[in-house]
């Protein structure tokens, strides 16, 4: 998987992650470094623990809007 950079939202709870940047893993950052990821559907999800990883991987299809 190639590093990507930005902020990006955790589907399970909305918090804000900051995305391949080694300042968001400081204490006190406003945003935080991913915990861990998903692939889905050929798609990468980003998540900001391990618990919303494992409500996301029981029923992705209730985090992903629909298009």
């Amino acid at each position: 998987m190639a590093e990507e950079r930005g902020t990006v939202k955790c589907p399970a709870c909305g918090m804000e992650i900051e995305v391949g940047s080694q300042v968001a893993k400081l204490y006190g950052a406003v945003r935080a470094a991913p915990r861990a990821t998903s692939t889905y559907e050929d798609k990468d999800y980003y998540f900001c623990s391990k618990a919303c990883k494992k409500k996301f991987d029981e029923s992705p299809e209730k985090f992903i809007k629909q298009k």
